[in-house]
Order: structure tokens, then C-alpha cells, then sequence
């Protein structure tokens, strides 16, 4: 028949340390996680309206950007703002009727009217471009 040893009171004493020790930590994982839960607000409306800063996204709402926006920055697509619907505008936030307009700068829209400034006369004009001299006084 085997005797049974007793387990050293050094060696009790270290898995009670060991036992407490994980529990504190556990509780201290549980508790962090849960104030971080209870910080987070969720918004009070729809963005930008609410407590948190409004996305450029798919939704269907008016969307607003304070900051500069850019777009295409690494030149992967040919064109860097494709509107189907609607009209655009430049400088005004009111185009009324018409499908792009631009206060102050360059306008130029294909299947109508090409405006542009030169310093010469074109080899060979294109049929409905118009061109303005800034050379002539």
C-alpha cells in the first residue's frame, strides 16, 4: 500500500495565489470591457446631425463635408467624379436647370459649347468650339 504525501503547505499556498490571481485578472478584463461598452453614445440622429462625425457613404439622405474632398488621388480610374442623375455645380450651390455650372473658371461640357482661352488660333478648328484670344488687345 502507497502512502499518501501530503501536499506542502508552500505548494497550497502557491495554487491559492495562482486561483486568485486569474480571478483578478479575469474581473479586471470583464470590468475594462464593460466601461468601454458603457462610454460609446450611440448618435442622436441621422448623420451629420448626430454626435458623430457624418460618412460619405451609399445612404440616401443629403450628406455634408466641411473639409476638402479628393477623389481618385492615385490615378487608377479615367475620371475622378461620374454624376448619372442630376446636375452639378461649381462655386454655387444652386445650378437650377442646368447640368453643370461653374461660377468663376472654365466651362466645358462635350455635346454643346467648348469655351476656351488661347494665345493663338487653332491649326484646324473644330465645328461648334469657341475660343477666346487673351493675347489680343
Amino acid at each position: 500500500m502507497k502512502k499518501l504525501r501530503k501536499a506542502s503547505p508552500r505548494g497550497k499556498l502557491s495554487q491559492q495565489v495562482t486561483y486568485w490571481l486569474v480571478v483578478v485578472v479575469i474581473g479586471l478584463i470583464v470590468g475594462l470591457s464593460l466601461q468601454f461598452v458603457q462610454a460609446w453614445t450611440e448618435p442622436a440622429g441621422l448623420a451629420p446631425t448626430g454626435n458623430v462625425g457624418a460618412p460619405i457613404n451609399i445612404g440616401g439622405n443629403y450628406q455634408w463635408k466641411t473639409g476638402p474632398l479628393m477623389l481618385n488621388t492615385d490615378g487608377i480610374w479615367p475620371n475622378g467624379l461620374i454624376v448619372p442623375n442630376g446636375n452639378v455645380s461649381i462655386g454655387t450651390a444652386t445650378p437650377g436647370a442646368y447640368k453643370l455650372e461653374i461660377i468663376g473658371g472654365t466651362t466645358k461640357t462635350t455635346g454643346g459649347l467648348i469655351i476656351e482661352t488661347r494665345t493663338s488660333d487653332p491649326a484646324s478648328p473644330e465645328d461648334g468650339r469657341i475660343w477666346l484670344r487673351t493675347d489680343i488687345e
